[in-house]
């Protein structure tokens, strides 16, 4: 097999995205998604973190974390779906997105196999990884992985748009795994940086604006600005 042929750098956005093998689904249920949250959440440190399961017997002991971590990555925002996912991840680190997402799919794949006493490959293959390279592929690409879970609730959406947009906005607001929730609260978040958001947003309602905008519309071509 050859060697990755995106190069990353720090400082850089990326779209980082990956589904089970045979296209199978990879959570089966909530603790499986807060599982692979929990990775997102702990797995991001130059520190290794030894498991989660051992962290969490750790911080029990010593009465939470004791010291501050260093990210290897800046996560923008997510979304889980039953058989893949999607991050925008910045690089702060060297290797920090290749160490991450080692990280994520080592242990998740762990996990799940000793979970549903399987063995073998879990994902596809290596994560794929696509370089934002202008501020129009990153604005597409925030509103594409937040819109993401709409393939649930009509599959064809893309095509043809949803005519019930109250509908469509109250699904993404119950939708519990994706970083849409995050940004539409005024809660800190222990996983994503919404930083980027601000400097796009004035505000959670022109952020939800935004997302309405384009539930209407033939979202079709946006397979090929953020996934090639």
């Amino acid at each position: 097999m050859g060697g990755r042929k995106i190069q990353f750098a720090n400082d850089y956005y990326y779209h980082i995205y990956n589904r089970g093998v045979d296209k199978r689904k990879i959570f089966l249920n909530d603790f499986d998604y807060i599982r692979f949250l929990e990775s997102l959440r702990d797995f991001n440190d130059i520190e290794s973190v030894g498991g989660i399961y051992l962290k969490k017997i750790r911080d029990r002991r010593f009465g939470g974390t004791t010291s501050k971590k260093e990210p290897l990555v800046r996560i923008l925002c997510y979304c889980l779906m039953p058989n893949h996912y999607h991050f925008l991840l910045e690089q702060l680190e060297n290797n920090g997105i290749t160490g991450f997402m080692r990280r994520i799919g080592t242990g998740y794949s762990r996990y799940f196999n000793d979970k549903y006493e399987r063995s073998g490959t879990l994902f596809e293959s290596r994560f794929q990884a696509v370089l934002v390279e202008r501020n129009e592929q990153l604005e597409h690409l925030l509103r594409y992985i937040h819109l993401n879970p709409l393939d649930v609730l009509e599959p064809n959406w893309r095509e043809s748009g949803i005519k019930d947009v109250n509908k469509a906005e109250k699904f993404l607001e119950k939708y519990r795994w994706s970083s849409h929730l995050a940004y539409i609260s005024d809660r800190p978040s222990k996983i994503i940086d919404k930083g980027i958001f601000k400097e796009l947003f004035k505000s959670k309602e022109e952020y939800q604006g935004f997302l309405e905008d384009w539930i209407v519309k033939d979202l079709s071509y946006l397979e090929d600005l953020v996934l090639e």
